[in-house]
């Protein structure tokens, strides 16, 4: 799959056929050539280049800080930053907006000390919206929440297609803390496998507030789970109308003690829509586990 230069060296792929290609020059320099597709080329940058990296580095250089952000709009998250930050002295900053989180990435290789100032400025800045620094998304932490707690959770989707379930099961160990997805897009499954009254579909319509309300209660009630989330909308391109037009969703999430349903305008493709929906969803689960913690007669049940 390719010519080896004279004095590179070959840099295996694993999850492909092409190699990569090391090739040292002058003065400490070096050229590396890589595969395009995502799936071969990160794990080789991961795996191979940045060790390599790392090694010609001195030592004491810091690392970058990390500080992921839920739930807050990348223009909220830039503000509030460069505010916290404002009287310290520069340093690099970037951003990286995923739906429902942005990464802040700090960096400054010679002066460790800032780094660690400004990641801690930032923490008590975003407060309950900045993620724990070894959790990598909203979903990770939800499910240590979970597991921590002791609670097991359910989803119950319709416009989603069990899209919710599957970022739940992406996660390693999700087994310790989700039961199960009843993916109901027909109304009449909606009546038989979550209980919706079927006078309810008809007069509000599966995209409604009272819809939702009664499949997060049938995921507490008929399946016993301790924490829920619900979806229905109306995802796109076709389908919607002048009251709920495409984009609209009505998002669920139930916690011991406290339940909520929300409704989503969501402008985008359909797949912008089920995508931003999955990521609101762990958003909302989180903030709910987080702003009603078990009560004390709960922990020593």
């Amino acid at each position: 799959q390719a010519l080896v230069p004279e004095g590179a060296s070959v840099l295996p792929n694993p999850n492909g056929t092409a190699p990569g290609l090391w090739c040292d020059l002058d003065e400490g320099r070096a050229v590396v050539l890589l595969p395009g597709p995502p799936s071969e080329f990160i794990p080789m940058v991961d795996d191979q280049v940045v060790p390599r990296l790392r090694a010609r580095l001195p030592a004491a250089l810091a690392a970058p800080r990390v500080v992921r952000v839920a739930g807050v709009a990348e223009s909220n998250v830039e503000a509030t930053t460069l505010a916290a930050l404002r009287d310290l002295p520069p340093l690099g900053l970037a951003y990286c907006a995923k739906p429902g989180c942005v990464t802040v990435r700090l960096t400054d290789p010679l002066h460790p000390d800032l780094l660690n100032q400004a990641e801690q400025r930032l923490r008590q800045a975003f407060q309950s919206h900045a993620l724990p620094a070894d959790c990598a998304s909203p979903a990770e932490h939800v499910g240590r929440i979970l597991r921590q707690r002791g609670l097991h959770l359910a989803t119950a989707e319709s416009c989603t297609g069990g899209l919710v379930a599957a970022a739940v099961t992406d996660l390693p160990g999700s087994s310790e803390w989700f039961t199960g997805a009843v993916v109901a897009y027909a109304n009449d499954w909606k009546e038989r496998f979550l209980d919706v009254d079927a006078d309810l579909l008809r007069r509000h319509g599966a995209v409604s507030q009272p819809v939702v309300s009664a499949m997060l209660d049938s995921l507490t009630r008929r399946y016993h789970a301790d924490a829920a989330v619900a979806v229905s909308g109306v995802a796109g391109p076709g389908g919607g109308t002048p009251d709920k037009p495409v984009g609209t969703v009505f998002l669920g999430v139930a916690v011991p003690g406290h339940s909520k349903v929300i409704r989503l305008d969501l402008p985008g493709s359909r797949h912008s829509v089920r995508e931003r929906t999955v990521a609101i969803a762990f958003v909302s689960l989180r903030e709910a586990l987080l702003t009603h913690p078990p009560t004390p007669a709960a922990r020593t049940a």
